[in-house]
């Protein structure tokens, strides 16, 4: 009887050393190969890249005028170094703090973006006109920039409906700007056709100080 079981326990013990074990460690490695896992190395990694990116983003240089003003979305450039055709005086509308300006030359030109560097180049002679509303005067440069790309194809004339979109003149396009979000400068009469809004309109309305409008700085001789 003894010898019968000890026969039994020796045949279990040498079953249980010659079968493979599924052990914890192994069913974890299997684990780990079929699934990558998110170690906390790599997840900081993620996190400093977007905080990196942020950080580029909010480094970004604004463009400032010569004398160091920060240019702001909505300032309307004056000048009288050039003449649009047919006008005294040449104007355009800051659309963004990168310093571009929207305008247009005169007849046979079109709708365009300026660079603020271009522009100084050719109109020394430059008065700021900024609106103390900054959010008012953003919304205006941002719409005058989307005029330009969706509206390449106008037309320069002076003897045009102020709402008309196609046919425009340089100062005609700072005022659609602001006009498009309730302010009427000079409050032109937007009925009938002719040029309500004359570049030197807007030196004045900068130095009058009507409907929020203001000088930030002045260059060259006037």
């Amino acid at each position: 009887m003894f010898k019968k079981f000890f026969s039994i326990a020796m045949f279990l013990v040498l079953f249980l050393t010659l079968t493979p074990q599924l052990s914890s460690t192994s069913y974890a490695a299997s684990v780990e190969e079929e699934v990558p896992q998110l170690t906390s190395a790599s997840h900081d990694a993620s996190v400093t890249d977007v905080t990196y990116n942020a950080l580029v983003g909010t480094m970004a240089v604004r463009a400032t005028y010569p004398n160091g003003l920060t240019v702001e979305g909505g300032d309307v450039l004056v000048t009288n170094n050039t003449s649009s055709s047919g006008l005294t005086g040449h104007a355009g509308i800051v659309t963004d703090g990168n310093g571009n300006i929207a305008s247009i030359a005169g007849y046979g030109a079109h709708p365009e973006l300026t660079s603020l560097s271009a522009w100084f180049r050719k109109n020394p002679n430059t008065v700021v006109v900024r609106n103390n509303d900054a959010s008012l005067a953003h919304s205006a440069g941002s719409w005058a920039k989307s005029y330009v790309a969706q509206h390449s194809n106008a037309k320069y004339g002076l003897l045009n409906n102020m709402l008309n979109l196609e046919e425009v003149y340089c100062s005609k396009i700072p005022w659609l700007a602001y006009y498009s979000f309730g302010l009427n400068a000079r409050h032109v009469n937007t009925i009938g056709n002719g040029y309500n809004i004359l570049p030197y309109d807007w030196k004045s309305l900068g130095e009058t100080g009507k409907q929020g409008f203001f000088i930030a700085a002045s260059f060259g001789n006037w």
